[in-house]
């Protein structure tokens, strides 16, 4: 996929390049927003490795990294670095905004950039692995790169989401599923000013109409995060209605908080989970629109806690839970049946729901219920599991 003859790439692109050219400085470019801090902590969990995050326009002095300190025995001064970047073992370094630090930090960090890899005069771990992050020249948010450092980069274009695999990716991390639900009916929120037929989105960021606007807020991945909580603490009774719709139109515009305020109206004709396992055959299918989609996302994140054995209902084990929840979900229209499992099975992928995703995937794979739904129903799904 490509915009202005510019290939670019999804997070999952950019996590498998990092990691397979280490010998390559990667500089990962995109819109505010769109989940490029966020690969350090992924590439850590599934590497393994420490992860070490330098915010580096928060950074104001060199000294924050080391500094030159008086060798008693040799009466030299010698580089020492600062401890609490652990650079003597091998970590995932994301040097985050790398575009917008002062010169003196961008000069003091550029050494991670080259090879040997090093800071100040001191190598690192020659096995840890150093990406950098920046904005696209056109969201006019201050990033600057010199041409000399450019040239010892590869720069990469990574695109905002959409909607279905960021849906994908969130449903086994805890995002509300009436935000799940709202992103898959209205897959515009997540668009990019970018693209062709978007400058009038009133959901997104773009940088032509930042200065006149007076509420700024704009729907991006991380913004989702945060509106997530929000609508959750809403729900058990922390927020009124009237602050809850405050601080959504302070987290993703008022646009957006309108439409998503619009989607928890009907989140009541949702069945709870024990509702759904007590009585599969007879609990209530909602019939407003969005409200099964809701349903259908909110099942990935309780079976979700019933696999990693976080939640437990009385004394049934998770292999009865699943077998009851899909004698329920034979109840909804095909499509969302066919959602349900293609969210898991894509949960199950490291790069997205890590270890807890695999672990769904895993009880709903094993579970005989879900063998026989899948060989009456294999041309639902067919090349996309």
């Amino acid at each position: 996929m490509s915009f202005n003859n510019i290939i670019t790439i999804t997070h999952a692109d950019a996590a498998t390049i990092i990691n397979e050219l280490r010998g390559e400085t990667i500089l990962i470019r995109g819109e505010p927003g769109v989940g490029k801090t966020a690969m350090g902590e992924a590439l850590s969990a599934q590497l393994g490795m420490p992860y070490v995050h330098v915010n580096c326009p928060s950074k104001a002095d060199t000294s924050e990294f080391g500094m030159f300190v008086p060798n008693r025995e040799t009466g030299q001064l010698e580089f020492m670095t600062n401890g609490h970047y652990a650079w003597d073992k091998p970590c995932i370094f994301n040097l985050d905004e790398y575009t917008k630090a002062m010169n003196a930090i961008k000069t003091m960090l550029h050494g991670l950039a080259e090879f040997p890899r090093r800071i100040g005069d001191l190598p690192i771990h020659r096995d840890s692995i150093v990406f950098l992050t920046g904005n696209l020249a056109s969201d006019g948010v201050g990033d600057v790169l010199a041409a000399h450092s450019q040239n010892r980069m590869c720069e990469l274009y990574m695109l905002k989401p959409p909607a279905e695999p960021w849906v994908q990716f969130a449903a086994t991390r805890g995002i509300n599923p009436i935000v799940l639900a709202w992103v898959t009916r209205e897959p515009q929120v997540l668009a990019s000013y970018l693209d062709d037929g978007q400058q009038d989105n009133p959901y997104i960021f773009n940088p032509k109409r930042a200065s006149s606007s007076v509420n700024k807020a704009y729907v991006s991945p991380r913004s989702l995060f945060k509106a997530s909580d929000t609508v959750t603490k809403y729900q058990e009774g922390r927020l009124t209605e009237n602050q809850m719709m405050a601080v959504l139109q302070g987290q993703i515009g008022g646009a957006a908080m309108r439409q998503l305020t619009a989607f928890i109206a009907v989140a009541n004709q949702i069945p709870t989970p024990r509702e759904i396992i007590n009585n599969p055959t007879s609990a209530p299918v909602p019939t407003a629109p969005g409200a099964t989609v809701m349903v259908t996302l909110g099942a990935i994140q309780w079976l979700t806690s019933v696999a990693t054995d976080k939640t437990q209902f009385d004394n049934l084990s998770g292999a009865d839970v699943m077998g009851r929840w899909f004698q329920y979900m034979q109840r909804l229209e095909k499509e969302l049946q066919a959602m349900f499992v293609i969210t898991a099975k894509r949960a199950g992928d490291p790069t997205n729901g890590g270890s807890d995703g695999r672990k769904l995937w895993d009880l709903a794979w094993n579970n005989k219920a879900f063998q026989q739904w899948a060989l009456s129903n294999m041309h639902l799904f067919k090349g996309a599991v």
